[in-house]
């Protein structure tokens, strides 16, 4: 979005036991990789240089524990990991992007989240386990190709995107690690399962639009894989595993988009019944266009309260009338018997504050959280592209609140860098709200994270991230800001810290 090295700036490497069955205890609150009922911050800089070896882009996820007194404020404060070699073995120094993708779940079924990695420039990824002194590198682990592409290719683009869900249902996460670029950029998608021991290759799946029962092709330049997410759309208790294609060709309609959404099973995702959606498809709005780009970014969340998991597809370069790139976002919700096509969103809306221009890039991320402590997820909507005044390219973020039925335009409300209680300065290119993650039980419930990866703090593209705490009733208490100085290591140009979030 492997067999990978990791350095631990922040603190003495600790060694871990193996671990323990779950327990009915567990607050499991996602995120939590200490255990102790808070969420805590995971941001990805892949391009930053390493500070032990000097590789350039080798990248780096940066961690903050979260705490009755805020983030990064507990006893566990801050932790820098870097993709150096001495962890985890050789192979891995060089130009690798840790921290593009990251994904969090408890792939071992203890009390501790875990989380993933990507170095997808090196078609690898890293498994950091949680213990009670949050995430270590005892247990730290590296898939690569090898251990799931049959024909281990490299330059794949293996963990471009990543996902965690339960997709067989036995207590364990596993992980869905996206491959668009394979074969000419036809693109697959790798699952590889947990257990008591955590993640490995065993009984591991390579699902490409050539694998029997998928819909479509394998095609040259379709990128299937491009986004994946996993979410419970059925109520059945296992995860289903979506995947888009953003580069689908429909119709001689090139980059119109689709996406396909695989059941979960006793036996793991199942390629049987696996479905196709695109904006032909019936009950979806719109039309299959060129270089729409429908499934391009994915998210998953229950935003009716009902059990059920819904799916948010964004179009992010939906032409809306003569504005090119302007933006739209496609709702699926959950039923008994699967997804069902809801309402599409864009900023021509008049209920949704800004308005459609080209350029906006309206759902270049997604992200639900309950940000009204209503116990409805709410979507948040990323428009890295949005100007503001003379801030070209500054970006924005819409929030639109769910009611019964979803997320409803009603009541959104639009945010960049210049609104009350946002840190920071609308300025050309910043791209607030390239990336958007939720940050679980931090502040009395959730939060949001909005990455702004070309924020220039000392240096240009140093990057930051804002964290705007939800209250109830929309209030909107005021947010802070983090940057790679706020970490273990050191800030640097070009390093785009806030460029990952976890999904």
């Amino acid at each position: 979005m492997r067999r990978l090295f990791a350095v631990l700036l922040a603190a003495p490497l600790l060694m871990v036991p193996a671990a323990a069955p779950a327990s009915a205890a567990c607050a499991r609150v996602p995120g939590d990789f200490n255990g102790d009922g808070f969420g805590d911050l995971a941001v990805g800089s892949p391009n930053r240089n390493d500070t032990v070896n000097g590789a350039p882009w080798e990248g780096a996820v940066n961690i903050a524990y979260g705490s009755a007194a805020g983030i990064g404020k507990g006893s566990l404060g801050s932790a820098t990991y870097t993709g150096h070699r001495d962890i985890v073995g050789p192979g891995f120094d060089g130009s690798l992007r840790l921290g593009e993708a990251l994904a969090t779940g408890y792939f071992d079924g203890d009390c501790y989240a875990d989380l993933a990695v990507s170095a997808a420039s090196g078609s690898k990824f890293l498994l950091l386990y949680g213990s009670e002194w949050g995430l270590t590198t005892a247990r730290a682990t590296g898939m690569d190709r090898t251990d799931i592409q049959p024909d281990g290719e490299y330059g794949s683009g293996l963990s471009y995107d990543l996902a965690a869900g339960d997709f067989n249902g036995d207590g364990f996460d596993d992980i869905a690690a996206g491959a668009p670029l394979t074969d000419g950029k036809r693109g697959a998608v790798g699952v590889l399962y947990g257990s008591a021991a955590g993640i490995s290759g065993t009984g591991s799946q390579w699902i490409t639009q050539d694998s029997p029962g998928v819909p479509g092709a394998a095609e040259p330049d379709d990128i299937f894989g491009w986004s994946v997410a996993a979410g419970d759309f059925n109520g059945d208790g296992r995860d289903e595993l979506v995947a888009g294609a953003p580069g689908e060709t429909l119709g001689g309609k090139r980059d119109a988009g689709g996406i396909v959404v695989l059941p979960g099973s006793a036996a793991g995702v199942s390629t049987t019944a696996s479905t196709w959606w695109d904006q032909d498809s019936p009950g979806v709005p719109g039309a299959v266009e060129r270089y729409d780009q429908f499934g391009y970014v994915l998210a998953t969340g229950d935003t009716g309260a009902d059990g059920r998991d819904e799916l948010i597809v964004s179009a992010h370069q939906e032409a809306i009338g003569s504005k090119t790139a302007a933006g739209a976002v496609q709702v699926f919700r959950g039923s008994t018997s699967g997804l069902v096509p809801g309402a599409m969103f864009s900023q021509d809306d008049a209920a949704i504050p800004g308005s459609s221009e080209s350029g906006d890039y309206f759902g270049s991320a997604l992200v639900l959280a309950d940000l009204d402590r209503d116990g409805k997820r709410d979507l948040v909507i990323g428009v890295r592209g949005e100007t503001a005044g003379s801030a070209q390219g500054t970006g924005a973020i819409n929030v639109l609140f769910s009611a019964a039925t979803g997320p409803v335009a009603a009541g959104s409300i639009y945010l960049d860098q210049n609104s009350a209680g946002v840190p920071g300065a609308n300025e050309s290119q910043d791209g607030f709200g390239w990336g958007l993650s939720r940050l679980a039980n931090a502040y009395g419930g959730d939060a949001l994270v909005v990455g702004v990866p070309d924020e220039k703090v000392t240096y240009a593209s140093e990057g930051a991230v804002v964290i705007l705490p939800g209250a109830a009733g929309r209030t909107r208490p005021a947010g802070f800001s983090l940057t790679g100085a706020n970490f273990p290591g050191r800030a640097s140009a070009e390093s785009n810290f806030g460029w990952g979030l976890p999904s």
